[in-house]
């Protein structure tokens, strides 16, 4: 979990840098609450998917589906994936925040 972790950080690095190439800092804490409310949103919209076709693949092993609980695995994944990536852009834009707006916070 260490290295995934230090991986997180670098990637969530890259996603402020691109950030900072599109836009500039905040200019005020209203602002930086609706960008982060969004990512958060999308965040949790990509969860609710996970634990949608997580509960959908086991209602097909137990049915003994193998071949649909392969198909939601595949959903899952892909759900999983995407919502690990909405989480570094709230990690980005929640140092972006501190970027522009904090003084002494790391």
């Amino acid at each position: 979990m260490k290295e995934l972790l230090k991986s997180v950080e670098s990637l969530t690095a890259e996603e402020l840098a691109r950030s900072y190439e599109n836009f500039p800092k905040f200019n005020s804490p209203h602002e930086g609450y609706g960008v982060i409310k969004e990512e958060v949103e999308e965040h949790e919209d990509d969860t609710k998917e996970v634990h949608d076709h997580f509960e959908i693949m086991w209602c097909h092993i137990k049915h003994n589906d193998n071949q649909r609980a392969l198909e939601f695995a595949a959903r899952l994944r892909e759900s999983a994936t995407h919502a690990a990536g909405e989480a570094i852009q709230v990690a980005a834009m929640a140092q972006k925040y501190i970027d522009s707006l904090g003084s002494d916070v790391s």
